[in-house]
């Protein structure tokens, strides 16, 4: 099987295409100017596979093609075809109200350049919310979605799930890839990390019950936040890393919880003088750094996970995982969580049981008054809430592990010829 990956090789691009492969034998052309081609030849399973580094546009029968999103805009100042990344205000003024966002003009590119061919493949693991949920309405989803249809020829393989099993016979041309979706984050923000942290939050014994660390200061997070300052063996964080951060909330400081200051008092004291974030050059959202595995994750033996979309009240059909649940899972830190699409997620991607306070959880989310309640409730029978949630997320954990060491979601999906998560939706319906 021929994969004609119309992009410059990197490694990281290989390593969310074509992991867990073995046997790997690389033909490869090395650029000055990062221009790489050639192939890599690998076996999968009982499937021998080659892969094809070339970012020009062909009509080649014998294999499959490929286009992958952020491999288009890393490249975008080398591959001439993606040298579109546009001016703000010029943007604006050709599209009107069209968001001026990162995704459309790629896509919008993508549809350009193969709208009229067949059975491409597009990898979009664009580590956002991408589709429109009823209850409410998203013009960017919306400007998505049209680009979406230009490609309805071809199959868009993506990190959001189908919550709702439904959504496959809307979205028929649209498939989810875990493991792929987990190498999209590490290329990202090195998101392994987490994993290596394990190793040291299982040998340590923190001070405090559950943690509580906010990064971008949201509304919902702010108030819940207030309410639970001065809870006994609460850890309460803030940061004001994003404060001159246009597109964020603005920083409020909350009196009685620690603030995690990057750039600190004093020279000495300021992180970002030895290089403390993972992601900072080309970024295309906030990063994070090293001050979270030695200033937060080790000061509590739960987190409380509160996801970017956890402010609304209602269930969700389709949502995708962000680096703070990834990250609690990858490092085998027990939590419990202010809404149930993470959970639901996980629940049905990994075939698990229900999280111990699923039911609970559902009852209050979207809710501050309720979701500080049932906190306060949970943190004074500690030692049992922990114990069960602690072999939940363990059993999670294994789980998703044994899907990283062993599995190539999207190589999966192609052998299968996309019938191996048609056929576990329809189970799932009936």
């Amino acid at each position: 099987m021929k994969i004609y990956i119309h992009h410059y090789y990197t490694d990281k691009l290989f390593f969310k295409i074509g992991h867990n492969t073995t046997n790997k034998v690389y033909n490869l052309n090395h650029s000055p100017e990062g221009r790489n081609t050639g192939t890599i030849t690998a076996d999968y399973k009982n499937t021998k596979i080659e892969f094809i580094f070339n970012p020009e546009i062909n009509d080649n029968e014998d294999g499959i093609h490929l286009l992958d999103f952020f491999a288009a805009f890393f490249q975008k100042d080398t591959d001439e075809k993606f040298m579109i990344f546009p001016d703000k205000e010029d943007w604006k003024t050709k599209n009107g109200n069209v968001p001026n966002s990162l995704e459309i003009p790629f896509i919008k590119k993508f549809a350009d350049l193969i709208e009229n061919k067949n059975n491409w493949i597009i990898t979009f693991f664009r580590t956002e919310k991408c589709l429109n949920d009823e209850g409410f309405k998203n013009t960017l989803f919306s400007h998505l979605q049209f680009e979406f249809d230009r490609l309805k020829n071809h199959k868009i393989v993506t990190d959001n799930y189908f919550i709702d099993s439904n959504l496959h016979k809307k979205y028929k041309n649209l498939f989810f890839a875990f493991t792929n979706t987990m190498f999209q984050w590490n290329e990202l923000i090195g998101i392994r990390w987490y994993y290596e942290y394990g190793n040291i939050f299982k040998n340590i014994n923190p001070p405090y019950k559950l943690g509580y660390g906010i990064r971008a200061h949201k509304i919902n997070r702010v108030r819940l936040a207030k309410k639970l300052v001065g809870t006994d063996s609460i850890f309460i964080s803030q940061t004001n890393e994003l404060e001159n951060d246009n597109g964020q909330m603005q920083f409020e400081r909350i009196d009685g919880t620690y603030l995690n200051s990057i750039s600190g008092y004093t020279d000495f004291s300021d992180l970002n003088q030895i290089h403390n974030h993972f992601f900072k050059i080309g970024q295309v959202g906030p990063g994070f750094g090293l001050d979270l595995y030695f200033r937060i994750l080790p000061m509590a033996k739960m987190q409380l996970l509160d996801e970017s979309w956890a402010w609304y009240p209602g269930n969700f059909k389709s949502q995708y995982l962000s680096e703070k649940t990834i990250g609690y899972v990858f490092a085998n830190i027990p939590f419990i969580s202010t809404h149930t699409y993470p959970l639901d997620i996980l629940q049905s991607a990994l075939n698990l049981n229900k999280h111990p306070f699923y039911n609970q959880i559902l009852e209050v989310q979207g809710d501050t008054d309720k979701l500080a309640e049932f906190i306060k409730e949970f943190v004074k029978d500690f030692d049992k809430n922990y114990t069960i949630c602690k072999d939940w997320c363990n059993t999670c954990h294994n789980e998703f592990m044994k899907k990283m060491n062993e599995e190539n979601s999207l190589i999966d999906l192609i052998t299968s010829d996309f019938q191996s998560q048609k056929n576990s939706a329809l189970k799932m319906l009936f």
